[in-house]
Protein backbone atom coordinates (compact mmCIF):
# COMPACT_ATOMS: atom_id res chain seq x y z
CA UNK A 1 0.00 0.00 0.00
CA UNK A 2 1.10 3.67 -0.93
CA UNK A 3 -0.23 6.34 0.97
CA UNK A 4 0.74 10.16 -0.12
CA UNK A 5 0.75 12.49 3.21
CA UNK A 6 -0.15 16.16 2.27
CA UNK A 7 -0.08 18.39 4.79
CA UNK A 8 -2.06 21.82 5.40
CA UNK A 9 0.67 24.12 5.89
CA UNK A 10 0.10 27.58 7.80
CA UNK A 11 2.07 30.81 7.08
CA UNK A 12 3.96 30.20 10.16
CA UNK A 13 5.59 27.31 8.45
CA UNK A 14 4.24 24.24 10.49
CA UNK A 15 1.65 21.67 10.14
CA UNK A 16 0.02 18.94 12.41
CA UNK A 17 -2.00 16.07 10.85
CA UNK A 18 -3.14 12.45 11.73
CA UNK A 19 -2.65 10.47 9.57
CA UNK A 20 -3.47 6.14 9.13
CA UNK A 21 -0.54 3.94 7.94
CA UNK A 22 -0.97 0.48 7.84
CA UNK A 23 -3.85 0.47 9.99
CA UNK A 24 -2.73 2.70 13.09
CA UNK A 25 -3.38 6.47 13.36
CA UNK A 26 0.10 8.47 14.29
CA UNK A 27 0.58 11.94 14.33
CA UNK A 28 2.65 13.76 12.12
CA UNK A 29 4.21 17.20 13.02
CA UNK A 30 6.47 19.05 9.99
CA UNK A 31 8.13 22.37 11.20
CA UNK A 32 9.55 24.82 8.60
CA UNK A 33 13.61 25.53 9.83
CA UNK A 34 14.01 28.90 7.87
CA UNK A 35 18.10 28.92 8.72
CA UNK A 36 18.61 25.60 7.48
CA UNK A 37 15.60 25.59 4.68
CA UNK A 38 14.68 22.17 5.87
CA UNK A 39 11.68 20.31 6.93
CA UNK A 40 11.76 18.50 9.98
CA UNK A 41 9.29 15.61 11.15
CA UNK A 42 8.67 14.56 14.63
CA UNK A 43 6.35 11.85 14.88
CA UNK A 44 4.07 10.20 17.49
CA UNK A 45 1.63 7.43 18.19
CA UNK A 46 -1.89 8.50 18.44
CA UNK A 47 -1.94 8.95 22.17
CA UNK A 48 1.57 11.66 21.54
CA UNK A 49 4.30 8.97 22.63
CA UNK A 50 6.98 10.06 20.54
CA UNK A 51 9.07 8.17 18.13
CA UNK A 52 10.74 9.90 16.35
CA UNK A 53 11.53 13.49 16.77
CA UNK A 54 13.06 16.52 14.28
CA UNK A 55 14.29 14.49 11.48
CA UNK A 56 15.10 16.28 8.59
CA UNK A 57 13.05 15.22 5.54
CA UNK A 58 15.00 15.05 2.16
CA UNK A 59 14.60 13.87 -0.83
CA UNK A 60 14.92 10.08 -1.15
CA UNK A 61 15.80 9.45 2.65
CA UNK A 62 13.33 7.30 4.70
CA UNK A 63 12.42 9.39 7.74
CA UNK A 64 12.30 6.45 9.74
CA UNK A 65 15.17 4.96 9.29
CA UNK A 66 17.11 3.77 12.26
CA UNK A 67 14.43 3.93 14.25
CA UNK A 68 13.98 0.64 16.01
CA UNK A 69 10.79 1.45 18.16
CA UNK A 70 8.02 -1.65 18.21
CA UNK A 71 5.73 1.65 17.99
CA UNK A 72 7.01 3.12 14.28
CA UNK A 73 5.06 2.45 10.82
CA UNK A 74 6.17 -0.80 9.93
CA UNK A 75 6.75 0.41 6.12
CA UNK A 76 8.87 3.69 4.68
CA UNK A 77 8.20 7.46 5.01
CA UNK A 78 10.20 8.83 2.28
CA UNK A 79 10.00 12.65 0.60
CA UNK A 80 9.29 12.30 -3.23
CA UNK A 81 9.84 14.95 -6.08
CA UNK A 82 7.21 13.91 -8.76
CA UNK A 83 8.96 16.16 -10.94
CA UNK A 84 12.25 14.42 -10.99
CA UNK A 85 14.61 16.69 -10.06
CA UNK A 86 15.63 15.33 -7.21
CA UNK A 87 14.88 18.17 -4.93
CA UNK A 88 14.47 18.42 -1.12
CA UNK A 89 11.46 19.40 -0.12
CA UNK A 90 11.09 23.39 0.21
CA UNK A 91 9.26 26.24 1.95
CA UNK A 92 6.03 25.59 -0.08
CA UNK A 93 6.61 21.64 -0.48
CA UNK A 94 4.21 18.86 1.31
CA UNK A 95 0.58 19.87 -0.29
CA UNK A 96 -0.94 17.54 -2.21
CA UNK A 97 -0.41 20.31 -5.35
CA UNK A 98 3.39 20.58 -4.48
CA UNK A 99 6.46 18.89 -6.40
CA UNK A 100 7.77 17.26 -3.25
CA UNK A 101 5.66 14.69 -1.30
CA UNK A 102 5.75 12.57 1.38
CA UNK A 103 5.07 9.08 0.83
CA UNK A 104 4.62 6.08 3.12
CA UNK A 105 4.80 2.44 1.64
CA UNK A 106 3.81 -0.74 3.07
CA UNK A 107 6.37 -3.71 3.75
CA UNK A 108 6.52 -4.56 0.41
CA UNK A 109 4.85 -2.34 -1.67
CA UNK A 110 6.25 -0.97 -5.33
Amino acid sequence: MIVWVDFKLGARGGCRRRATLDGRVYILDVLWSPGESVWALTISTATGEVIRAGRWLRTGSDALAGVADSTRPPGTLIPVDTSNRDLDPGRDDLRASSAVRLQYASPGAS
